[in-house]
């Protein structure tokens, strides 16, 4: 049998194509012919850029089995039903022509199992897309962790907090030594509180000099006229 036949090292290597269908491309991108002088089908024209020029088929090409089955007796619309039989995928074994002159000339038939066939196949995207389909995603994802992500909680100073001071007043937290200092020796502190203010103003009432200069001024005239 075939698959029993050992070849010999120039032994032409037949390829397995397998194609996968993309979701931005029309078909496999091939076309089927046949010759009216010789005997099967062959690979026509391919297009650039397509699952069958990635997966290794080339314009010529004989093809000798579709999905594991040999096709050499049958015929072209037999073979375009096999080929659509498996939706999205097929798998074509095929030679070049010199491979095939090669095969027929030893008297050997090219098989699938045989231990010298090149497996090839396309990519599972179209790599014309695949990096702006790959740029959507990665958008996609980045979007989705910054959503994902939890609101930042800036700090917040804590307002200052009035307290009680001697006598009822209220001073602020935050007073310095310097003011309170200040504001001992009578000198006004545009920061005190009205409070405060008001109180400095009463003290320095209460122990004006001249007020006291006055009232002995009173007090000598009153003593005259007793």
């Amino acid at each position: 049998e075939s698959e029993t036949v050992e070849l010999p090292p120039d032994a032409p290597a037949p390829r397995l194509c397998q194609m996968k269908k993309w979701e931005d491309f029309e078909g496999y991108g091939f076309n089927l012919h046949a010759e009216k002088d010789k005997l099967g089908q062959y690979v026509g024209k391919i297009d650039e850029g397509s699952p069958a020029e990635y997966a290794g088929l080339r314009e010529g090409d004989r093809i000798v089995e579709v999905n594991g089955v040999n096709i050499t007796s049958e015929t072209h619309r037999q073979i375009v039903e096999r080929i659509k039989k498996v939706p999205n995928e097929t798998n074509l074994l095929v030679v070049s022509l010199e491979a095939e002159k090669w095969y027929r000339d030893h008297k050997i038939a090219v098989t699938g199992s045989q231990a010298n066939v090149v497996q090839l196949r396309n990519p599972a995207l179209n790599p014309a897309t695949a990096g702006d389909r790959e740029a959507e995603e990665r958008h996609a994802e980045e979007d989705a962790v910054l959503a994902d992500a939890p609101t930042p909680v800036l700090p917040v100073e804590p307002p200052r907090v009035p307290t009680e001071a001697n006598g009822g007043a209220s001073t602020m937290a935050t007073t310095t030594t310097s003011e309170a200092k200040g504001a001992s020796n009578g000198s006004l502190n545009l920061n005190m509180s009205a409070s405060e203010m008001r109180q400095l103003l009463a003290q320095r009432k209460k122990h004006d000099p001249k007020k006291v200069q006055m009232d002995l001024k009173k007090k000598y005239e009153l003593i005259e006229q007793m």
